[in-house]
């Protein structure tokens, strides 16, 4: 796993969590689990491992959102997923690139939405499941 961020998210003045996720994974035990710190577009020059997950979720810009999918997205295995955040915020590129995506889809639209894209068909070639859950 790849805490990535976005020079966008970087340079806007939010409270750096990278300590307390790595407290947190600790905490929970998860030893398969390693985080980079880093830019999208730096860490995928020297990036050689499959991915199993990917998720995607840092400027929501369409162009920035699309070049992130667009690097990453030959690293995720065949029967990967790929995941994208605020897919239900309409004035957000992530919603535009995700719409664009022609691979089978689910989107979960609450919470600003969670887009799940799959590498092999799931759905049928191009489809898109939404579901709203109720809280």
């Amino acid at each position: 796993m790849a805490w990535i961020l976005s020079r966008e998210t970087r340079a806007r003045d939010f409270r750096d969590t990278f300590e307390d996720v790595l407290l947190t994974r600790d905490q929970l035990g998860l030893r398969n689990v390693n985080f980079i710190q880093g830019y999208f577009d730096e860490v995928a020059r020297t990036w050689t491992r499959r991915i199993d997950i990917l998720h995607i979720d840092g400027n929501h810009a369409y162009e920035a959102v699309k070049n992130d999918y667009l690097i990453w997205k030959k690293f995720v295995n065949p029967t990967g997923v790929i995941l994208f955040h605020d897919t239900s915020v309409p004035h957000f590129g992530v919603r535009r690139l995700f719409n664009e995506i022609a691979l089978s889809k689910l989107n979960f639209a609450n919470s600003h939405g969670l887009g799940v894209v799959f590498g092999e068909s799931r759905l049928g070639s191009g489809d898109c499941a939404y579901i709203r859950m109720p809280y």
